[in-house]
């Protein structure tokens, strides 16, 4: 189940007086989650817990012989923790890695041209340099530190422990039982060490003793008498799935997107509130132009256009009070940026409160499409900030000599080459490049001191490129409070002067229309209309879009390696058709023109 899915579902159970209890199973095959998603999890377990309702994390074993911590770490939240007698505590120390391809780019004649502002705008240094430079050392030290001691000190809490101790089990792991099922508890991080048919068979007594011994904790009393009837009702379990809990309790499983409002428990289809606010996902490497979809509908990109008329969308909707901007990207293009906070301060200007909700990563790009909303919302271990752009190209002219291709070329005049992979930067295109950089850079921060309410000294201090969590970020003043979703729904109550229980309805923009609707749709005849309709694009348009999608899947799968390929290295359009160019004997046929290579200033 996908972690919005997980979330929600949780989220409408802790609302729900038939459910008492959650068990989960966490382990391999799980799904791998990002420091952003295991919070977002963590908090929803929270809540659920917060509600009198009890939490059990098991699992077969935390790591056979691999790391482990992050497992931990989604686990730690709950009342009790299991694992099996096999089983084991392979909780080792992070550690950061980094990936320099510039040995490799030597190696076959590509030579990295880019540019960055400032010192710590460390994504081109992966291929600029052969390993961490003084600065992209200082920033990854920072973050690893940072991250870890939110492990440490929220496991520690959750385990009732201090955090020497728990950083001293981690220094001194793997643990394992050895056979003896009260070594692993003795570490104060297990509670129960049983196989799956001991906790099937004990389960309504694990949650019954979990709740006293939470009621001794919070309460400091004894509570050893207990009635017979809660005994019974305790050992009475009618156990489901959270999918099928779900579609018994008569909530479909909707596509995440279009089902947010379940984060407060309010279903979608039928708004009971005349509180509406509108759920505009930003997510994924922003550009110029729509958003990528497939033929569900799902966006995989951010399109400056799809994102921007999405906002308007809301603005034109009388029925929207709010809108939450939901920002999970790297960033992108700093023109198609600029477009999407253009529109966030028209929104506001309009009267619209807007709060952003950032998840694994709002960066560069995403900071900027962040940065004039009324408030922003990060979670502790989010990647944020990066306030600096990067830009240049990879000369690629000994790539293709090695390979006996010579391309040849006739300017029609002197910078008619400047942005081709064939020829290097001289003095003057560099300068060009620096001009480019210069400028973007000082509009970015000094956007960012308007948005922020920041003097420009104070942005620099936090700005130059350098990546920060969003427990930094809120100590820099680049945040405003941390927490996920929900938090920014509570936080646009606040701003709405709404009392806390109040019901909102939070709908997706834009709509996305089904493939018949598209299809059979009235053509929008002008931009205005567009945006009224709210939809993700113009109607026809889409639905051709997603079937011709629909057919691109099918596309040769030594295309989609060259695809891949060049989106990993960030290659520009004409290098990406080099990429597939090697591959035209297995049947790829691609055109090259090295000449029109197109490069744009990044906040990557």
């Amino acid at each position: 189940m996908p972690i919005r899915l997980l979330c929600r579902a949780i989220r409408v159970a802790a609302r729900d007086d038939k459910v008492s209890a959650l068990l989960m199973r966490t382990g391999p095959n799980r799904g791998a989650m990002t420091m952003g998603q295991m919070q977002e999890l963590r908090a929803a377990i929270g809540e659920f817990r917060a509600r009198g309702k009890v939490a059990i994390a098991w699992s077969e074993t935390f790591g056979e012989f691999g790391q482990s911590l992050a497992q931990y770490y989604i686990s730690s939240i709950c009342d009790r923790v299991i694992v099996s007698p096999s089983g084991s505590l392979c909780m080792v120390d992070m550690v950061a890695n980094g990936m320099f391809l510039r040995e490799a780019l030597d190696k076959y004649g590509v030579e990295p041209q880019l540019r960055g502002r400032k010192e710590y705008k460390n994504a081109r240094k992966q291929l600029m340099n052969s390993d961490f430079d003084e600065e992209h050392r200082e920033s990854m030290v920072s973050l690893l530190n940072s991250v870890r001691a939110q492990m440490l000190r929220e496991v520690a809490s959750d385990r009732r422990l201090d955090e020497a101790r728990v950083e001293e089990l981690i220094q001194s792991g793997p643990h394992t039982s050895g056979g003896d099922r009260d070594k692993l508890k003795a570490t104060g991080l297990v509670d129960d060490v049983l196989y799956r048919d001991e906790i099937y068979d004990q389960l309504g007594a694990l949650v019954r003793q979990a709740r006293d011994e939470r009621e001794r904790h919070d309460n400091d009393v004894d509570c050893e008498e207990e009635e017979e009837e809660q005994k019974k009702e305790a050992d009475d379990v009618n156990l489901l799935f959270l999918s099928a809990y779900l579609k018994k309790r008569g909530s479909p499983l909707q596509k995440p997107v279009h089902a947010a409002s379940l984060a407060t428990g309010v279903k979608l289809a039928k708004p009971r509130s005349k509180h509406r606010v509108a759920l505009i996902r930003c997510v994924g490497v922003i550009h110029l132009g729509r958003s990528t979809t497939n033929m569900f509908g799902d966006a995989s990109d951010c399109g400056s256009v799809t994102i921007s008329r999405a906002i308007r969308a809301a603005v034109a909707d009388q029925s929207v009070k709010a809108i939450i901007l939901q920002v999970d990207s790297p960033g992108g293009s700093y023109v198609g940026s600029d477009a999407i906070a253009r529109e966030v301060q028209r929104a506001r200007a309009k009267g619209k409160v807007v709060v952003s909700s950032m998840l694994n990563v709002a960066a560069s790009g995403g900071y900027f499409v962040s940065m004039h909303c009324n408030k922003i919302v990060a979670n502790p271990a989010t990647l944020t900030g990066s306030i600096g752009v990067l830009a240049g190209k990879l000369v690629t002219k000994a790539f293709w000599k090695n390979l006996g291709i010579n391309w040849a070329t006739i300017p029609a005049g002197p910078n008619a080459e400047y942005f081709s992979t064939q020829v290097q930067y001289d003095s003057k295109g560099y300068g060009k490049l620096d001009e480019f950089l210069d400028i973007a850079y000082e509009d970015f921060t000094a956007q960012v001191a308007r948005g922020r309410g920041m003097t420009r000294e104070a942005v620099e201090e936090v700005a130059r490129g350098r990546v920060w969590t969003g427990e930094q970020a809120l100590t820099n003043g680049l945040v405003d409070r941390l927490g996920g979703l929900d938090t920014a729904i509570d936080v646009v109550r606040q701003l709405l002067d709404l009392p806390a229980e109040t019901g909102i309805d939070v709908v997706a923009f834009p709509k996305q229309p089904s493939l018949l609707e598209s299809l059979s749709a009235k053509p929008v005849e002008n931009s205005i209309q567009r945006d009224q309709r709210g939809t993700a694009s113009s109607a026809v348009s889409d639905g051709w879009h997603k079937m011709v999608a629909t057919i691109g899947a099918l596309q040769s799968p030594m295309q989609s390696l060259a695809n891949h390929i060049s989106a990993s290295c960030a290659l520009a359009p004409t290098q990406h058709g080099a990429v597939a160019a090697l591959m035209s004997e297995h049947g790829v046929p691609t055109m090259l023109c090295p000449v029109a290579t197109m490069t744009s200033v990044q906040l990557t």
